[in-house]
């Protein structure tokens, strides 16, 4: 992500300042570079797995990535991994490769799949509503802890399948089974 959506008043900012005000009922204002045009129906066929539903006892709080990079696989190729628990599957082959937490191993699992994907740091929200537009559910990763312009923590992985003006439609790995959850932007 690029410095400017870090500064005070940019995206991010507005993001986490203008958050606990929508929802006292107040309106927030969309994030400079969020697309003013007709917003797509959320994706379909995008499936939602659980992390902590995970066989690997071990691994319930790291597999946010391997979950979010399943439910990428599954809504491209439908039926790749089959069952409940198909973020296990994926994490299985994950771990061919190296650690869950690793990008390097995550785009190395999903080539196994056949699926070319690349690490952006510099991603914003049109970029998103770009790839969403293409049919493309996008794995998102943020650190989430502390203040916006400080950031603390090893960070928290979901996958983004929809957009509103003002909302991201996202599945959460660490949130409720079937559960999709809006958040801001």
């Amino acid at each position: 992500m690029n410095r400017r959506t870090l500064e005070k008043g940019g995206p991010l900012w507005r993001l986490w300042s203008t958050a606990p005000a929508e929802a006292a009922g107040g309106a927030a204002e969309a994030p400079t570079g969020a697309s003013n045009r007709p917003s797509p129906i959320p994706l379909v066929g995008v499936p939602h797995s659980q992390q902590r539903d995970s066989a690997q006892l071990s691994q319930r709080d790291r597999t946010c990535f391997s979950s979010s990079c399943a439910m990428l696989l599954e809504a491209l190729k439908p039926g790749t991994l089959p069952g409940a628990n198909c973020d296990d599957q994926y994490l299985a082959v994950v771990q061919r490769y190296g650690d869950t937490t690793d990008a390097n191993t995550q785009l190395q699992a999903l080539a196994h799949y056949g699926v070319t994907a690349r690490l952006v740091q510099t991603a914003d929200f049109e970029l998103i509503e770009e790839q969403i537009a293409r049919g493309i559910p996008v794995p998102c990763g943020y650190i989430h802890r502390g203040p916006i312009d400080r950031p603390t923590g090893t960070g928290h992985w979901l996958i983004v399948y929809g957009h509103t003006p003002t909302h991201l439609v996202v599945n959460d790995p660490l949130g409720g089974a079937g559960s999709a959850q809006r958040c801001h932007h």
